[in-house]
Formats: structure tokens, C-alpha cells, sequence
């Protein structure tokens, strides 16, 4: 189950924050990512699977000084994909429309379009767009 941990840490120097990254890299569990939130970039946000924010909190008390723990959630993954209209695709590019089924169901059934073509799509309609 992923966690996002917010923990509040009082000291804003390079060598505190230098510290705080050593605790959290040698916390248990498996760390996915470490951010400074905060006006004054006091707060230390942790996503991670398995890890404990009471024990990591208070590692940070025991070698930092004051830490105060603010949020512990579960963190829900988003899918989130962009629908490409394979209309839109075949009148932009000027590719007949049973000829890109073809191509993308029966050469790549595996691949995933959705990362490739929005940026194509934005790319070609640019182009389109500065020849007219």
C-alpha cells in the first residue's frame, strides 16, 4: 500500500535537508519519492511502500531537533489516458481509417499508442496549422 507522509521539519539549511535526505534513504520499506513542500521548504513529503511515519518521524526528532508528523494517506494511482479519436488522426494525417486499425491492432496489439501520438497529434496539427 503506498503512503504519502508529510512531516513537518524545523531547520532550513543545506545541511539539514542533507540530513533529513540520509534518515528517509536508510527508512525501511521501499522509498518511490522525497519533495520539499512549504513556503519555506519545511515540510518533507514521502511516498513510499511499507514505510512507518512514527518511526520515521522520529528519527528525524532524534537527529534534527523538533519534527512533528502531518499527513499519513493512502496514495490512490490515477490512471488517467488521453482517448485519441482515430477519426481526428486518419483526417489529420491523411491516412485512410481501416488502414490504421490495421496497423495498430494487428502489427503492434501490445503497444501503447496513447504516449506516442498525443505529442504526433500536437506536432501535426502545429504544422498544419503554420503551412495555412
Amino acid at each position: 500500500m503506498k503512503q504519502k507522509i508529510v512531516i513537518k521539519v524545523h531547520g532550513g539549511c543545506k545541511k539539514c535537508w542533507t540530513k533529513v535526505m540520509k534518515i528517509i534513504a536508510v527508512a525501511e520499506g521501499e522509498i518511490i519519492s522525497v519533495a520539499w513542500e512549504g513556503e519555506e521548504m519545511d515540510k518533507v513529503v514521502v511516498i513510499g511502500d511499507g514505510v512507518d511515519a512514527v518511526t520515521l518521524t522520529r528519527k528525524l526528532n532524534k537527529k534534527l531537533g523538533p519534527a512533528e508528523l502531518l499527513i499519513v494517506e493512502e496514495v490512490k494511482e490515477k490512471k488517467e489516458e488521453t482517448k485519441i479519436n482515430a477519426q481526428a488522426l486518419a483526417t489529420l494525417c491523411k491516412v485512410d481509417q481501416s488502414n490504421f486499425k490495421y496497423f495498430k491492432q494487428v502489427l503492434f496489439p501490445t503497444f501503447s499508442f496513447q504516449s506516442i501520438l498525443s505529442p504526433m497529434l500536437r506536432y501535426v496539427v502545429a504544422l498544419r496549422s503554420s503551412n495555412n
